[in-house]
């Protein structure tokens, strides 16, 4: 797994809520990064930067799944691709 764990080393997407209020980067190894705009508190109520949060997170979590699915293709093109 030597092969597949380098390139799931230099997998990182990024994703951006629809208002660019909140930005979320997940890498290969599994790590997160939320950054939330300086002005987040005075712009949102609690419950409208939940659905940025979370629209945020949908759209960061598909681009990581296919990012690794094309990988696992990459390092291993002659493998079915994992279920």
């Amino acid at each position: 797994m030597g092969k597949l764990a380098d390139v799931y080393d230099r997998i990182s997407v990024t994703a951006k809520s629809p208002d660019r209020t909140v930005s979320i980067t997940a890498t290969g190894r599994g790590q997160v990064r939320v950054e939330l705009a300086p002005d987040v508190a005075r712009v949102h109520t609690d419950e409208s930067l939940q659905r940025q949060l979370n629209a945020t997170v949908r759209v960061a979590a598909a681009a990581l799944k296919q990012a690794m699915s094309r990988a696992y293709q990459v390092a291993f093109p002659e493998s079915a691709q994992p279920s």
